[in-house]
């Protein structure tokens, strides 16, 4: 399945953006996460094209957590449904049914999402911290 028939993500068209097509939940977590990583003073086109790249990351990342929660017979009857062109809402029914707690489930992964995603942010914070901190010793000796 490629990345335009995912199964969590609204269908894009010459309509308004993927930012602007989100469930309003969506939204506001992924707006929290940007908020957390310190990076909340970017506004309009910049800001949904991150939102856009979050929420494809989450997408895949919550996918990879489906995948794993399923069955192989249940994989391939949901791919299917995918494929297919199922809505997101007879998508969701259908893991619901098949994965047991699937709410909590894809709390669990869009926490986990968080954690990492802030985590590599610190660290790449902490990367670019140490390399000013390399060049300023170098161009002093």
């Amino acid at each position: 399945m490629d990345s335009s028939q995912s199964p969590t993500k609204p269908r894009s068209s010459q309509g308004p953006s993927l930012a602007a097509q989100l469930p309003q939940e969506v939204r506001v977590f992924l707006e929290s996460i940007i908020e957390d990583a310190g990076i909340a003073t970017l506004e309009g086109q910049m800001r949904d094209d991150l939102i856009e790249e979050l929420y494809t990351r989450l997408d895949t990342f919550i996918l990879s957590r489906i995948v794993e929660k399923l069955t192989p017979d249940q994989l391939k009857v949901f791919t299917k449904m995918a494929e297919d062109g199922k809505s997101r809402q007879e998508l969701e029914e259908y893991l619901k049914e098949n994965i047991p707690n699937a709410v909590e489930s894809f709390a669990e992964a869009m926490m986990e999402f968080r954690e990492l995603y802030l985590g590599n942010i610190e660290d790449s914070r902490d990367e670019i911290a140490n390399q000013d901190q390399s060049s300023s010793a170098t161009q002093t000796s």
